[in-house]
């Protein structure tokens, strides 16, 4: 947006400053399901640049002021403190209901931003629901920041915030979805190049069954009118046979012969079955 005029001409620029390390919002990533709770808790903050020192930030500022380029808010990451909840409080939190731990607890990020994030979110409370966040609020005399999984807050001293706004999407939110995206991505192609190798496979094998199919049919042409013949040759020789030989004699004679053709037969049956 127009405000962040000043982060994108310096975030544009990064490599010609020195010290000048991240956006919060790129840089701090919520836990699948709490993205709103860190984009809320995070407020504000999520566009400001994280800087190595104090001198880096005021380089940065200069540059802004002398080029008219808009304004930008710095986090040296030398000024960072850890916050934390003091410990009667976190008693209190572990024993009351809705409560769901720190902001702190439900991010990731590089350990070289770890002081920030311990910074802004160790003491930043994480409630499911405003009822909740509400009765954590009061048995805390109101001296903590919650925020709900939707997005709700009740600040410190009690005030509340809440609502939506149209298609209104952080930068946080925004970061989460590109990295879902691009981890599916990875995903559907790794899917994708598996499909192929198989697919390549298969092709492979029907290439080799239709060559098996083709000799097979080969063999079996050939066959055929062999076996013709021969069955041709049968029923001529047992005609000029019967015509001229004693029975006894014959049936052994045609034993022999019956039992060739059968053989020939069974022969052209496995030609059939393997060509199946």
């Amino acid at each position: 947006s127009a405000n962040q005029s000043g982060v994108k001409s310096i975030m544009g620029h990064k490599n010609s400053f020195y010290g000048i390390l991240g956006v919060i919002g790129q840089e701090i990533h919520p836990d699948e399901g709490y993205e709103e709770a860190i984009a809320t808790a995070l407020a504000g903050s999520v566009y400001h640049i994280i800087t190595k020192d104090e001198e880096a930030a005021r380089k940065a500022i200069d540059f802004l002021k002398r080029n008219r380029s808009g304004r930008a808010t710095f986090l040296p990451l030398t000024v960072c403190k850890p916050h934390m909840i003091r410990y009667e409080d976190e008693v209190i939190c572990d024993n009351t209901n809705g409560y769901l731990g720190t902001a702190y607890d439900f991010c990731s990020c590089e350990d070289i931003f770890e002081p920030v994030k311990a910074s802004l979110l160790g003491n930043v409370l994480v409630a499911d629901t405003l009822e909740n966040a509400n009765n954590l609020s009061a048995l805390l005399k109101y001296a903590y920041k919650i925020v709900t999984l939707d997005g709700e807050v009740v600040h410190k001293g009690g005030s509340m915030t809440g609502g939506k706004v149209k298609n209104e999407i952080s930068l946080i939110t925004a970061q989460s979805e590109l990295n879902r995206i691009q981890n599916d991505l990875v995903s559907y192609k790794a899917d994708n190049d598996l499909a192929i190798k198989n697919f390549n496979l298969l092709s492979a094998q029907k290439e080799a069954f239709d060559k098996q199919i083709t000799e097979k049919r080969i063999a079996m042409a050939t066959l055929e009118p062999i076996v013709d013949t021969k069955r041709a040759k049968y029923e001529k020789l047992r005609a000029d046979f019967e015509s001229i030989a004693p029975m006894n004699h014959q049936e052994s004679i045609t034993d022999t012969v019956i039992a060739k053709l059968s053989e020939n037969y069974a022969a052209k049956d496995e030609l059939s079955t393997s060509l199946k």
